[in-house]
């Protein structure tokens, strides 16, 4: 639909959301490993944070390096040949990730019932309802 070409801030939409999701992954991932088993790895909610904030920068700057590497082997644009739009998407990236850390931080300091909470615990249910419908349908 030639989003990228018909907005200019496309891109850096795309980017921001990517450093959300990622960030969401790595934090629910370790989340889990730390309360499931808590032998295997203790961490303080801030490693947890810093973790998820990482692994989301991480993964901006491998598609930023897999962007230059495609433009680089087959003469395509992905990088709209801009150091300021590599730097733009990693900044968009950073702040995603950094939403999400803040958004974790909170959520693990502050135990009550949050809106970080109730969508956490809402993601458990639906993770249970769908681990039972395959347990259903395997037996």
């Amino acid at each position: 639909m030639n989003y990228f070409e018909q907005y200019w801030w496309w891109d850096l939409f795309v980017h921001f959301l990517l450093g959300l999701i990622v960030g969401s992954i790595g934090f629910l991932l370790v989340l889990e490993l730390t309360r499931h088993r808590p032998e295997s790895a203790k961490l303080s909610s801030g490693m947890l944070v810093i973790f998820a904030f990482a692994f989301s920068v991480a993964i901006g700057a491998i598609w930023e390096i897999v962007e230059f590497t495609i433009d680089s082997l087959f003469g395509t644009n992905l990088q709209l040949s801009s150091l300021t739009d590599t730097m733009a998407d990693l900044i968009a990236d950073t702040t995603g990730a950094l939403i999400i850390g803040l958004t974790g931080l909170i959520y693990l300091r502050h135990p009550r019932n949050n809106l970080v909470k109730g969508f956490v615990e809402k993601q458990k249910k639906l993770k249970g309802k769908i681990d039972d419908a395959v347990d259903a349908v395997s037996t």
